[in-house]
């Protein structure tokens, strides 16, 4: 199985998503940009998707749609 990777971040850095995420009500969205910063911080998507709770292919859906469209991508 390949590494997940961010290949563009949109200007989001680890602290930045850190912050958003507290912020967010909906446990659904707060795991998704979760998801995002975990891989952004080197974990592999296995593992995060076992400490959150979430299939690893929602995970990688989560990170595919971060890189391609950013932040708004990602909570649609």
């Amino acid at each position: 199985m390949r590494t997940l990777k961010i290949t563009c971040n949109h200007g989001w850095t680890v602290e930045a998503l850190r912050t958003y995420e507290r912020t967010l009500q909906t446990v659904k969205l707060r795991h998704r940009v979760m998801a995002v910063r975990l891989v952004m911080e080197g974990q592999k998507g296995v593992d995060v998707a076992r400490f959150l709770g979430l299939h690893r292919d929602r995970v990688s859906t989560y990170v595919k749609n971060f890189t391609i469209g950013g932040m708004e991508a990602l909570l649609k």
